[in-house]
Parts: C-alpha cells; sequence; structure tokens
C-alpha cells in the first residue's frame, strides 16, 4: 500500500498545473518548472514540516490511515467505515494471513484511544458507482459486549434487498476552465503599505533564514516577491506578504 501511494504521488506531482510551491511558514516560493525528483523530495518535507508544526497544536483534529497507529495517542478516536469488504478489505478476505493482519490493526486502531473510542459503520455506502447495502464488519463481534455502548443495534437492522439496485447516474461533462485563486489572507506579517520600504540592496532578517540582502522585487501589493540573498540559507524567492521580513536597524 505505501509503494503504490508513493507511486500515485509522484504520477500526481508530475501531471500537477502548479508552478511553485508556496511554503506559507517562511513564505519561500519553490518553483516547480523543473519536476525532478530534488523538489519532489522538497514538496514531501514541506508537508512532514507542516505536520510538525500541526502536532504542535492541541486544539486540531488528526485524520490519518490505521497504518500509521502507535498506540494511546489521542484522548478520543473515532474508527469510520467499520464493514465488510471494507474493513477487513475485500482483498483480504481469502487469505487467512491477510485478515489476521487486519484484524491486528483493527486492534492497534483502538488502542490509540485513552479515554473513548468510537466505532462506526454504514448501513448504505455509495461505492463503484452505486449504493450497496453494508454488512457490519465481523472485526465489531469480537469486542466483548460489556465495553461497548451501542448508539443503536445495528444487528437488528433489516436488510434492504433492493439497496444494491439503487444506480447513481453522474450528471453530464462540463468543460471547466481552471482559475488561479488568490492566496489566503496570512495572518499577521509586514502590512501591505509597508512591503514598499522592501527593495534591492536593503538588509533583512528572516526568522528561519536569518540575515539577508533584497536582490530583486516583482509585483505589487499581495503579489509583491523579492529574492533574498541569505548568509547561510543561499538566494531564496519570498512571497512578501507571507515571509515576516523585518529589516535590518
Amino acid at each position: 500500500d505505501n509503494i503504490e501511494e508513493l507511486i500515485n504521488a509522484l504520477q500526481a506531482f508530475v501531471e500537477s498545473d502548479d508552478q511553485a510551491l508556496l511554503d506559507e511558514a517562511t513564505g519561500e516560493e519553490i518553483a516547480l518548472n523543473n519536476k525532478t525528483l530534488d523538489v519532489f523530495v522538497q514538496q514531501v518535507s514541506l508537508m512532514s514540516e507542516t505536520d510538525r508544526d500541526d502536532e504542535q497544536e492541541n486544539d486540531r483534529v488528526s485524520l490519518m490511515t490505521i497504518h500509521a497507529a502507535k498506540g494511546l495517542e489521542f484522548p478520543y478516536v473515532f474508527v469510520a467505515g467499520l464493514e465488510e469488504n471494507l474493513f477487513p478489505n475485500a482483498l483480504s478476505l481469502g487469505s487467512r494471513v491477510e485478515l489476521e493482519e487486519e484484524r491486528r490493526l483493527f486492534y492497534v486502531a483502538m488502542t490509540r484511544a485513552k479515554k473513548e473510542l468510537a466505532l462506526s459503520c454504514a448501513q448504505m455506502r455509495f461505492r463503484n458507482g452505486q449504493m450497496l447495502y453494508n454488512e457490519k464488519s465481523r472485526f465489531l463481534d469480537d469486542v466483548d459486549p460489556c465495553f461497548l455502548n451501542e448508539a443503536f443495534n445495528i444487528s437488528k437492522q433489516k436488510t434492504n434487498p433492493f439497496a444494491q439496485e439503487v444506480k447513481y447516474t453522474p450528471s453530464p461533462k462540463r468543460n471547466l476552465t481552471r482559475i488561479d485563486t488568490p492566496l489566503p489572507k496570512p495572518i499577521g506579517g509586514v502590512p501591505v503599505e509597508s512591503m514598499d520600504e522592501f527593495k534591492p540592496g536593503v538588509e533583512v532578517f528572516h526568522d528561519k533564514f536569518g540575515l539577508g540582502k533584497i536582490v530583486s522585487v516583482e509585483g505589487k501589493g499581495d503579489d509583491a516577491k523579492a529574492e533574498v540573498m541569505f548568509e547561510f540559507g543561499g538566494l531564496k524567492k519570498l512571497v512578501l506578504r507571507f515571509a515576516k521580513l523585518k529589516l535590518k536597524k
């Protein structure tokens, strides 16, 4: 699964229309004109840094796969999709070894919770172009009832024999033109009216890259960008309203 996700990420990276990556934490703009493996790794690194920054926030919701489980990580955990052919996956049903691996993952998912654990399944789910009736996962039967507080008893829900005949008719395809939306307004940072102070030759300080000198400036207002040569970080292209540059005093 991990190899497949890596291949999908590489394919999406190559086929994307993005011309640059923006690290909103630093304001650095990374060009994607040459979609090399090095640039892909930089993109993944930016995503990883964002994940680490998010981990420092307590008031948040984390959405992740069960495969990344470590155990007792969160006070409240919600495990969704506990249905046959979904969890356990349909591909694992023909192998006892794979089925037991799915069962192990279910156990690991449950042990992530410190205080409360919510297990859920859907009676109807849209899959493969149609609405299908779902049986609850066999893994739920393995949980001792004394530990459960059921919102409703899914075992008493009647099977709808017509559920699998409900088809979905997709709407006609439309020709859409991609429109580049403006960047979101940053929280804090340099006010637009003060950006005129950033000119070639001016020495500035960046929280991450340190001391540097502006080489060139392009654009105005929210679109203003600057190339800055830092003493230790080298040449960086920054979006000024995100970069939070400070003039050297």
